[in-house]
């Protein structure tokens, strides 16, 4: 067995910033609301202008991905990418950060642009660790870009609490900067490095939109409407409803936020090595399984009033569940179904296909509770999470350890 301390780690948590960065992006409108309240008092936006606020990165997230595959096919190689990516999302931080009640609509273009970079970090981030990650060990180094979006997350909830969203703002512009120096020392991956020569032309040439490639595309279309319609975006929004009607006190929102999403981060550190013992399918079926059960019996308990404390022990369940495969795996599974010649677009793909369906199950989950309540909401979500277990079982490919590549092997064997 390969020793998990090595090169690769450092190459690694360097690529890590990516999805911090896709974190800060998710995790600033949470606490940032409160203190905005508190500051604007009546000039504070409209509901529907805040929830615009907060949703219109999903929407303009699903075009983010692109930028990255649209880079690449003017011939910059990875790093370069990254900086780039990385220097707009700075610009577009300290704009934010300087955001007041007469400047919302500012911040509002920021959203918008945000949205952008959050596309291209989703993109980002699982493409770069699947190339750093060394062959055996690809499953792990995956769970990596769900970690620290998580933490990215809860770092942001940390600071919200006691700080300004100026503080929020500039904490994350320098994150992306302190990226902007250290991805240099990162060598260069994939297409990139495997030669100048007639082949390495043919396959960067090579186009997604092909026969042979009609099912994985099928299978990552799948396997991430399962992660997005398991409804834990649309749950997400509405932790502290779920918290006040458990009725527990002595927790600020803030503080709530952080104990509900550490129950996924936790999950995540767990899958790294579950993974690799177990196997995907394996913890594919346990994280639907628990999740699909999770939801089913919360609908229910809505339904009967079982308990007034059973919906928290659910929720953190279910986010258990989710962070042990569900939510890392469509980011580094789904890719690995293609060559490294349309991994870049494969991974936009996989990206663009995520935003949008997040948006349209926040979108309708609320106008679909009213309709069908929330039992049905919840036996909607836990359904099509259970079919998505069982496709995943038989269709999530086990890494196969003799013909993957790392950073280790490229330079010795090339053509391998």
């Amino acid at each position: 067995m390969a020793s998990l301390f090595r090169r690769e780690l450092l190459y690694a948590l360097i690529v890590c910033f990516t999805p911090l960065g896709f974190g800060y992006i998710i995790g600033y409108p949470s606490p940032a609301h409160d203190k905005f309240l508190e500051q604007w008092g009546s000039s504070f936006p409209s509901d529907t202008n805040w929830n615009l606020f907060v949703a219109i990165t999903q929407l303009t997230g699903a075009i983010g991905p692109y930028i990255p595959t649209l880079l690449f096919k003017f011939g910059l190689g990875r790093r370069l990418v990254v900086l780039i990516v990385n220097i707009l999302s700075i610009i577009f931080w300290v704009i934010l950060a300087f955001m007041k009640a007469k400047t919302f609509w500012m911040g509002f273009v920021m959203r918008i642009l945000q949205g952008f970079i959050l596309g291209a970090f989703s993109s980002l981030g699982p493409l770069l660790l699947l190339e750093v990650a060394p062959a055996e060990q690809t499953g792990l180094y995956g769970t990596f870009n769900q970690i620290c979006i998580v933490i990215g997350i809860i770092i942001l909830y940390f600071i919200g609490e006691y700080q300004d969203p100026f503080v929020m703002c500039i904490y994350a512009a320098v994150s992306h900067a302190v990226q902007c120096g250290l991805i240099w020392l990162i060598p260069e991956t994939s297409i990139k490095s495997q030669g100048d020569g007639e082949d390495n032309k043919e396959q960067t040439s090579e186009s997604i939109f092909q026969a042979k490639y009609i099912w994985p595309l099928v299978v990552l279309l799948l396997i991430m409407l399962t992660q997005q319609f398991s409804g834990i975006n649309a749950i997400l929004a509405d932790l502290k409803g779920l918290f006040k009607k458990a009725n527990i006190e002595g927790l600020s929102p803030g503080y709530q936020s952080i104990i509900a999403t550490t129950a996924q981060l936790v999950a995540c550190f767990f899958s790294g090595g579950l993974i690799k013992v177990l196997g995907r399918r394996a913890m594919w079926t346990i994280s639907g399984l628990l999740c699909a059960d999770s939801l089913i019996v919360f609908g229910f308990n809505d339904k009967f009033n079982w308990s007034n404390i059973l919906p928290v022990v659910l929720i953190f369940l279910y986010q258990f569940g989710f962070g042990l495969g569900l939510a890392p795996m469509p980011w580094y599974s789904s890719p690995e179904l293609f060559p490294p010649s349309v991994r870049p677009m494969a991974s936009s793909i996989n990206g663009m296909t995520s935003w949008l369906l997040s948006f349209i199950i926040v979108f309708i989950s609320d106008p679909l509770k009213k309709k069908i309540t929330t039992l049905g909401l919840f036996l909607f979500y836990g359904i099509i999470t259970l079919c998505g277990t069982f496709f995943g079982f038989w269709f999530v490919r086990e890494v196969d350890e003799n013909k993957a590549e790392s950073l280790d092997n490229t330079d010795e064997d090339p053509k391998a």
